[in-house]
Protein backbone atom coordinates (compact mmCIF):
# COMPACT_ATOMS: atom_id res chain seq x y z
CA UNK A 1 0.00 0.00 0.00
CA UNK A 2 1.02 3.35 -0.56
CA UNK A 3 1.17 5.84 2.58
CA UNK A 4 1.38 9.39 1.60
CA UNK A 5 3.02 10.21 4.85
CA UNK A 6 5.78 7.72 4.70
CA UNK A 7 3.95 5.75 7.94
CA UNK A 8 4.06 2.27 6.98
CA UNK A 9 6.57 1.78 9.80
CA UNK A 10 3.64 2.35 12.75
CA UNK A 11 2.16 -0.42 14.61
CA UNK A 12 -1.32 -1.64 13.02
CA UNK A 13 -3.98 -1.42 15.86
CA UNK A 14 -7.26 -2.06 13.55
CA UNK A 15 -8.53 -1.97 10.66
CA UNK A 16 -12.20 -2.27 9.31
CA UNK A 17 -13.05 -2.22 5.49
CA UNK A 18 -15.89 -3.00 2.63
CA UNK A 19 -14.57 -5.99 0.95
CA UNK A 20 -11.06 -4.99 1.18
CA UNK A 21 -11.32 -2.76 -1.18
CA UNK A 22 -11.93 0.35 1.04
CA UNK A 23 -11.50 1.36 5.12
CA UNK A 24 -10.25 2.50 7.93
CA UNK A 25 -6.84 1.92 10.01
CA UNK A 26 -6.24 2.84 13.50
CA UNK A 27 -2.76 3.31 13.85
CA UNK A 28 0.04 3.52 17.42
CA UNK A 29 3.22 5.31 16.63
CA UNK A 30 5.27 7.59 19.43
CA UNK A 31 3.27 10.33 18.39
CA UNK A 32 0.54 8.90 19.36
CA UNK A 33 -2.83 7.69 17.65
CA UNK A 34 -3.91 8.40 13.86
CA UNK A 35 -6.88 7.21 12.06
CA UNK A 36 -6.29 7.05 8.09
CA UNK A 37 -8.18 6.04 5.11
CA UNK A 38 -7.94 3.81 2.61
CA UNK A 39 -9.17 3.77 -1.15
CA UNK A 40 -7.48 0.84 -3.24
CA UNK A 41 -3.69 0.88 -2.86
CA UNK A 42 -3.86 3.97 -1.59
CA UNK A 43 -3.49 5.70 2.24
CA UNK A 44 -4.38 8.90 3.53
CA UNK A 45 -2.07 10.52 5.98
CA UNK A 46 -4.41 10.10 8.75
CA UNK A 47 -6.63 12.57 11.76
CA UNK A 48 -5.21 11.87 14.79
CA UNK A 49 -8.40 13.03 17.99
CA UNK A 50 -8.19 15.84 19.29
CA UNK A 51 -6.84 15.73 23.03
CA UNK A 52 -9.84 15.75 26.54
CA UNK A 53 -7.56 17.49 28.35
CA UNK A 54 -5.02 21.08 27.98
CA UNK A 55 -2.78 19.43 30.39
CA UNK A 56 0.63 18.95 29.49
CA UNK A 57 0.72 15.17 29.82
CA UNK A 58 -2.89 14.52 29.85
CA UNK A 59 -5.62 13.60 28.07
CA UNK A 60 -4.32 11.70 24.99
CA UNK A 61 -6.33 9.85 22.82
CA UNK A 62 -5.45 6.10 22.22
CA UNK A 63 -7.66 4.65 19.52
CA UNK A 64 -8.41 1.03 19.76
CA UNK A 65 -11.18 -0.46 17.69
CA UNK A 66 -12.53 0.91 14.25
CA UNK A 67 -16.40 -0.26 12.47
CA UNK A 68 -17.33 0.72 8.97
CA UNK A 69 -21.30 1.40 9.08
CA UNK A 70 -21.12 2.47 5.43
CA UNK A 71 -19.06 2.89 2.46
CA UNK A 72 -17.44 5.46 3.48
CA UNK A 73 -18.03 5.98 7.20
CA UNK A 74 -17.41 4.16 10.35
CA UNK A 75 -17.30 4.64 14.29
CA UNK A 76 -13.69 4.97 16.25
CA UNK A 77 -13.89 3.75 19.95
CA UNK A 78 -10.54 5.79 21.83
CA UNK A 79 -9.47 6.06 25.69
CA UNK A 80 -7.37 8.65 27.56
CA UNK A 81 -6.87 9.45 30.98
CA UNK A 82 -6.89 12.57 32.94
CA UNK A 83 -5.21 13.35 35.96
CA UNK A 84 -6.74 14.29 38.60
CA UNK A 85 -3.88 13.79 41.38
CA UNK A 86 -0.47 12.52 41.08
CA UNK A 87 -2.07 9.27 42.46
CA UNK A 88 -5.22 8.69 40.32
CA UNK A 89 -5.74 8.57 36.45
CA UNK A 90 -9.30 8.46 35.25
CA UNK A 91 -10.34 7.14 31.98
CA UNK A 92 -12.23 8.40 29.52
CA UNK A 93 -13.62 6.71 26.98
CA UNK A 94 -14.79 8.37 23.77
CA UNK A 95 -17.15 7.71 20.38
CA UNK A 96 -16.68 9.08 17.53
CA UNK A 97 -18.27 9.26 14.35
CA UNK A 98 -15.66 9.18 11.42
CA UNK A 99 -15.85 10.20 7.52
CA UNK A 100 -13.90 10.55 4.83
CA UNK A 101 -13.22 9.51 0.95
CA UNK A 102 -10.46 8.85 -1.64
CA UNK A 103 -7.07 9.87 0.07
CA UNK A 104 -9.13 12.44 2.16
CA UNK A 105 -8.02 12.64 5.70
CA UNK A 106 -10.89 10.97 8.35
CA UNK A 107 -13.48 13.62 9.83
CA UNK A 108 -13.70 13.06 13.09
CA UNK A 109 -16.54 14.27 15.42
CA UNK A 110 -16.98 13.15 18.94
CA UNK A 111 -20.45 12.07 20.33
CA UNK A 112 -19.83 10.47 22.95
CA UNK A 113 -17.10 10.91 25.85
CA UNK A 114 -17.75 9.26 29.72
CA UNK A 115 -15.41 9.00 32.45
CA UNK A 116 -15.05 5.88 34.38
CA UNK A 117 -14.79 2.61 32.12
CA UNK A 118 -13.55 2.30 28.69
CA UNK A 119 -15.80 1.46 25.80
CA UNK A 120 -15.26 -2.03 24.30
CA UNK A 121 -17.61 -3.29 21.15
CA UNK A 122 -18.96 -2.00 18.48
CA UNK A 123 -21.90 -4.05 16.65
CA UNK A 124 -23.20 -2.77 13.15
CA UNK A 125 -26.96 -3.16 13.25
CA UNK A 126 -28.80 -4.70 10.01
CA UNK A 127 -31.18 -2.51 8.23
CA UNK A 128 -33.38 -5.75 7.45
CA UNK A 129 -34.18 -5.89 11.15
CA UNK A 130 -33.56 -2.00 12.31
CA UNK A 131 -34.34 -0.25 9.60
CA UNK A 132 -32.21 2.81 8.34
CA UNK A 133 -32.82 4.86 11.59
CA UNK A 134 -29.98 3.00 13.69
CA UNK A 135 -27.14 2.11 12.44
CA UNK A 136 -24.70 0.62 15.00
CA UNK A 137 -24.66 -0.70 19.05
CA UNK A 138 -21.49 -0.19 21.09
CA UNK A 139 -21.40 -2.19 24.54
CA UNK A 140 -19.08 -0.89 27.33
CA UNK A 141 -18.61 -2.33 31.03
CA UNK A 142 -21.17 0.51 32.41
CA UNK A 143 -23.14 1.22 28.80
CA UNK A 144 -25.42 -0.13 26.58
CA UNK A 145 -25.39 2.29 23.83
CA UNK A 146 -27.51 2.58 20.24
CA UNK A 147 -26.75 4.93 17.68
CA UNK A 148 -28.89 6.62 15.00
CA UNK A 149 -28.19 7.52 11.11
CA UNK A 150 -27.40 11.08 12.60
CA UNK A 151 -24.99 10.39 14.45
CA UNK A 152 -27.76 10.59 17.87
CA UNK A 153 -26.04 8.40 20.86
CA UNK A 154 -29.27 6.91 23.25
CA UNK A 155 -29.33 4.05 26.00
CA UNK A 156 -30.13 0.47 24.41
CA UNK A 157 -30.69 -1.06 27.97
CA UNK A 158 -29.74 -0.49 31.35
CA UNK A 159 -25.98 -0.98 32.66
CA UNK A 160 -23.03 -2.39 30.47
CA UNK A 161 -21.76 -5.27 28.99
CA UNK A 162 -18.72 -7.66 28.70
CA UNK A 163 -19.57 -8.82 25.36
CA UNK A 164 -22.40 -8.79 22.96
CA UNK A 165 -23.17 -10.07 19.41
CA UNK A 166 -26.01 -9.69 17.07
CA UNK A 167 -27.83 -12.76 15.63
CA UNK A 168 -29.74 -14.29 12.29
CA UNK A 169 -32.78 -12.51 13.76
CA UNK A 170 -31.45 -8.79 14.47
CA UNK A 171 -31.32 -9.50 18.36
CA UNK A 172 -28.41 -8.28 20.30
CA UNK A 173 -27.21 -10.79 22.94
CA UNK A 174 -25.48 -8.93 25.79
CA UNK A 175 -23.41 -10.38 28.60
CA UNK A 176 -23.69 -8.45 32.00
CA UNK A 177 -20.37 -7.23 33.01
CA UNK A 178 -21.18 -7.76 37.01
CA UNK A 179 -23.19 -10.95 37.19
CA UNK A 180 -21.85 -13.68 35.54
CA UNK A 181 -25.18 -15.65 35.51
CA UNK A 182 -27.26 -12.76 33.48
CA UNK A 183 -27.72 -11.78 30.17
CA UNK A 184 -29.77 -9.16 28.16
CA UNK A 185 -31.34 -9.89 24.85
CA UNK A 186 -32.68 -6.58 22.78
CA UNK A 187 -35.24 -7.87 19.91
CA UNK A 188 -36.30 -4.98 17.14
CA UNK A 189 -39.77 -4.38 16.67
CA UNK A 190 -41.34 -3.34 13.60
CA UNK A 191 -44.75 -1.31 14.26
CA UNK A 192 -47.86 -1.17 11.67
CA UNK A 193 -46.53 2.53 10.88
CA UNK A 194 -43.21 1.02 9.87
CA UNK A 195 -41.33 2.61 12.80
CA UNK A 196 -38.36 0.20 14.68
CA UNK A 197 -38.77 -0.26 18.49
CA UNK A 198 -36.75 -2.33 20.90
CA UNK A 199 -37.73 -4.86 23.81
CA UNK A 200 -34.97 -5.83 26.52
CA UNK A 201 -35.01 -8.80 28.25
CA UNK A 202 -33.11 -9.85 31.08
CA UNK A 203 -32.07 -13.22 30.83
CA UNK A 204 -30.57 -16.16 33.25
CA UNK A 205 -28.42 -18.56 32.79
CA UNK A 206 -28.55 -22.09 35.39
CA UNK A 207 -26.47 -21.77 37.78
CA UNK A 208 -24.00 -24.41 36.65
CA UNK A 209 -23.40 -22.74 33.55
CA UNK A 210 -21.91 -19.28 34.33
CA UNK A 211 -19.70 -17.35 31.95
CA UNK A 212 -17.00 -14.45 32.38
CA UNK A 213 -17.74 -13.96 28.58
CA UNK A 214 -15.05 -11.46 27.11
CA UNK A 215 -16.06 -12.33 23.17
CA UNK A 216 -19.15 -12.86 21.67
CA UNK A 217 -19.34 -14.06 17.83
CA UNK A 218 -22.82 -15.62 16.05
CA UNK A 219 -23.01 -18.88 15.37
CA UNK A 220 -25.44 -19.74 12.79
CA UNK A 221 -28.69 -19.37 13.76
Amino acid sequence: MNWIDNSSSKRIVDISSTGGVAGFIITQSTEGSSVHYFDGLEVSSGTSPPSTSDGENEGHVQLTQVEMISSQRALLIGSSSLNINPTNALTIGSLYDISASGNENPNLQLIHSKAGVDLSQIITLDETFWGEEYIAAVIGPTDCLIISLEGVVSNLCQGGGSSAAIDSYGAIWISSATNSLEFSKVIPEKGDDGQISYVSKNLQLPENYEINSRLAKNSGD
